[in-house]
């Protein structure tokens, strides 16, 4: 069983004071008495007011506790295309983000595996490029190809997705070389 979490606590709280005023509750309560309020349009809205307050809280506490941590949301069409830019000697945030026509030297990727990426017709310059991640799965796929590659007699490495009847199919192409409009370069 999971802890009580920061947001957990805040949305418990958030509750107990909506349901508190939902039922009208006020200190005379510690008292030891318990006050309906008289019901009126006005007290008819405030309750119908801290009802969707509270459903609205519980269903965002909800999905924030079960988000698909395996897929992701983005798809291809709205990732940010950056066109024509060139990168030099920086760290270049990955996520999102399609580079087309774009010129990269002796830079440092940053990819957080949060939303997919691409490039097409770019240029890679410079002898230095790194690959950094947060993330623990993108690392261990990462390694997972290290491992592979480093095999005795390895030829090629196939890589591929899951598709909805549990087949490998092939990954798209990430990248396409320069001279090259739909071209996959490894």
């Amino acid at each position: 069983m999971v802890g009580m979490d920061k947001g957990d606590w805040e949305f418990a709280i958030s509750l107990a004071i909506g349901l508190f005023g939902f039922l009208g509750l006020d200190w005379k309560v510690v008292g030891g008495r318990l006050q309906m309020p008289h019901l009126n349009v006005r007290n008819s809205i405030v309750a119908a007011l801290l009802l969707i307050s509270i459903s609205f809280s519980a269903t965002g506490w909800y999905q924030l506790r079960h988000i698909d941590r395996l897929h992701w949301t983005m798809k291809d069409s709205d990732m940010e295309v950056i066109y024509g830019k060139t990168y030099r000697n920086e760290k270049v945030e990955m996520d999102g983000k399609k580079f087309d026509h774009c010129t990269f030297e002796n830079v440092t990727f940053v990819y957080h595996a949060l939303a997919p990426t691409g490039f097409n017709q770019s240029n890679f310059e410079g002898s230095e490029f790194y690959l950094e991640t947060d993330n623990d799965a993108a690392k261990g796929m990462l390694i997972l190809e290290q491992i592979f590659e480093s095999m005795p007699g390895h030829k090629m490495f196939y890589q591929g997705g899951i598709d909805p009847n549990g087949n490998l199919a092939p990954l798209p192409p990430a990248f396409s070389p320069q001279g090259a409009p739909d071209g996959n370069k490894k």
